[in-house]
């Protein structure tokens, strides 16, 4: 996501996604009429998303905000270009600045070519907002990573649906060690990009649809800018500029380019052990060759892990050859069968005498979740065991409460004894005294 949305066409919509959008939620009246406006729509039987404007810290939010835009176009249409409204919007052409906001985002409105474009590069964003979805569920799996970056690389979305089509192209014959292509219509993207990963900086509101190149952040710092309609750096009189569409060849290949480089950093052994042993999966969707690479990595995975003695690998191999086997045997009608199964319980209910190192194996692989949600509630966990004031004391003051709290207690308990002495004492002179 942090990718792709430093192409200067990506930047140049989202820039204008969230200037409409915080043009009509800054001003109460227009969103009153736009919300009066889907209220209409959603009673005719037809589904009206509300403007959200982008959130940093949240990967889905600019995606949301570019999406629901490009929905909610005809209410747009109708709110600023339909004539019936020009009384309507008199109300914000009280000042020179407020007149010049709204012309820009008029002629926003009625510009195709962001209309074109907006629904192009949702159409590229929705696949990887799916990906991110499913590897973001509390019932993901590192195996799944695996899938989803196949099914991404091969979407028909960016124009390369198999490994072959990708081969005659020859698009990542030729990579560097971080994954990218030296090729000259990258050049300058790439110059931007790595300008950018070290000062990233938001842009968005009216003031910047004159200057859609500039940079689009994704840190925290820029919420203070992000809350802003920053009209400041937009020269006196200045125009909107209109949005000339990307080739969609150029616009695929950037996509498939970013996704590979990002393929080839996730990509490692455990990964490729992991979409082995998910019952789920299919042998033949190997990427390279992880197929022939993939028993002796399962060896010395178990291996460094302490799993597996030197005198077991030959046994441990036995049986990973003899579960690709029965993967490769089992077919589409084995893989659907446990489509809905999690891996990790499919290896807990497998009897030991058929896999019993394997097993080992796929018990500690798919102990690690990919999703957030369970990585923040582990440390969720870890902070309230670990807090800020338990991991200052010194050993010398642990003993110290220790020996202090057993001295207490002996204090208490032989108080509570010459009480209790002193209760059985009177009890006995009592009862002698009746005799």
């Amino acid at each position: 996501m942090q990718d792709v949305s430093r192409f200067d066409a990506v930047k140049a919509v989202v820039t204008r996604a969230v200037a409409v959008t915080r043009f009509v939620r800054d001003n109460l009246a227009l969103l009153d009429e736009f919300k009066r406006l889907q209220r209409g729509i959603r009673d005719s039987g037809m589904r009206a998303r509300s403007l959200v404007l982008p959130v940093p810290t949240r990967w889905y939010s600019f995606h949301a905000c570019m999406r629901n835009v490009l929905n909610n176009q005809e209410t747009l249409e109708t709110l600023f270009l339909d004539p019936s409204y020009e009384t309507f919007l008199d109300r914000y052409r009280g000042t020179p600045s407020n007149r010049k906001k709204l012309r820009l985002v008029i002629e926003l409105v009625r510009d195709d070519g962001f209309w074109s474009s907006l629904r192009t590069i949702v159409r590229m964003f929705d696949p990887i907002i799916e990906a991110l979805r499913a590897l973001e569920a509390d019932n993901g799996y590192i195996s799944g990573v695996y899938t989803w970056f196949r099914w991404l690389r091969y979407h028909i979305a960016y124009g390369v649906t198999s490994a072959n089509e990708e081969e005659a192209e020859g698009e990542f014959a030729v990579l560097d060690a971080n994954g990218e292509k030296p090729e000259a219509e990258f050049a300058v993207l790439d110059a931007i990009g790595s300008e950018e990963e070290d000062h990233d900086q938001a842009v968005d509101g009216i003031g910047m649809l004159s200057h859609a190149a500039e940079t689009m952040s994704t840190t925290t710092s820029v919420q203070e800018n992000m809350n802003q309609t920053a009209t400041a750096n937009l020269p006196d009189g200045g125009e909107y500029q209109r949005i000339t569409a990307v080739p969609l060849g150029q616009l695929q290949s950037f996509f498939r380019k970013k996704i590979f480089k990002q393929w080839k950093y996730v990509h490692s052994n455990a990964m490729a052990v992991a979409f082995l042993l998910d019952p789920a999966t299919s042998l033949d969707d190997f990427a390279g060759d992880d197929d022939e690479n993939v028993d002796e990595q399962v060896c010395m995975l178990a291996t460094r892990c302490g799993l597996i003695t030197p005198a077991n690998m030959a046994k441990l191999t036995a049986e990973i050859l003899k579960f690709k086997f029965m993967k490769r045997r089992g077919g589409e009608d084995l893989r659907m069968k446990y489509l809905e199964a999690s891996p990790r319980d499919y290896w807990g209910a497998k009897d030991e005498k058929n896999y019993p190192l394997l097993k080992k194996v796929a018990q500690m692989v798919f102990a690690v979740p990919t999703s957030s949600a369970a990585s923040e509630r582990a440390w969720s966990i870890f902070n309230h065991i670990h807090s800020k004031r338990r991991n200052r004391l010194s050993v010398e003051k642990v003993e110290r409460l220790a020996y202090t709290v057993s001295t207490s207690t002996m204090a208490q308990f032989k108080v509570m004894t010459s009480t209790l002495q002193g209760i059985v004492m009177d009890h006995a002179v009592k009862l002698i005294t009746r005799r």
